[in-house]
C-alpha cells in the first residue's frame, strides 16, 4: 500500500483553483473580465 502522507495532490488543485478564482477577481476588478464586467 502507497503511503499518502507526502501527497500533495489536493493541495496543488486547491491552489490551482484559487490562482484562477484570483486572476478572475482581478480581471473584474479591472473591469478587463471578458464576460463580466461588475461584481454583485
Amino acid at each position: 500500500m502507497r503511503n499518502n502522507s507526502q501527497d500533495s495532490t489536493l493541495e496543488r488543485n486547491y491552489l490551482e483553483k484559487y490562482r484562477f478564482l484570483i486572476k478572475e477577481y482581478e480581471q473584474v476588478k479591472n473591469k478587463t473580465h471578458p464576460l463580466y464586467k461588475k461584481a454583485f
